[in-house]
């Protein structure tokens, strides 16, 4: 939320992060139809565990079908961290943030 604040970019979603819990499928699904439709400017993903949930890792335990869809419908702009990198994911052991913008259609 910060970063979409501070840069006056857009996000067409009522939440501006994903953690264990906060979304049900039918809710993940809708949240991906409505980025489908409306795509932000940018995406953050932070290599950062869900400490103190049962699922930790994004895309992996938890909101698989949501990171999926970042991971085809937007491209890597940026990427920093010591663990910056193109086969860089989610629960690596070293942090790394990575920017994500719309893909230009294939």
């Amino acid at each position: 939320g910060f970063f979409t604040y501070a840069l006056g970019l857009t996000n067409p979603l009522p939440l501006e992060q994903f953690f264990p819990g906060h979304l049900s499928e039918e809710e993940e699904s809708r949240t991906i139809a409505r980025l489908r439709e409306s795509p932000p400017d940018a995406v953050l993903l932070a290599n950062v565990l869900a400490v103190g949930h049962r699922a930790r890792v994004f895309g992996k335990d938890y909101l698989a079908g949501l990171d999926a869809f970042l991971h085809t419908r937007f491209a890597t702009a940026a990427s920093y961290g010591p663990g910056a990198g193109p086969q860089a994911a989610i629960g690596d052991p070293q942090f790394f943030l990575e920017i994500r913008v719309p893909a230009p259609p294939p």
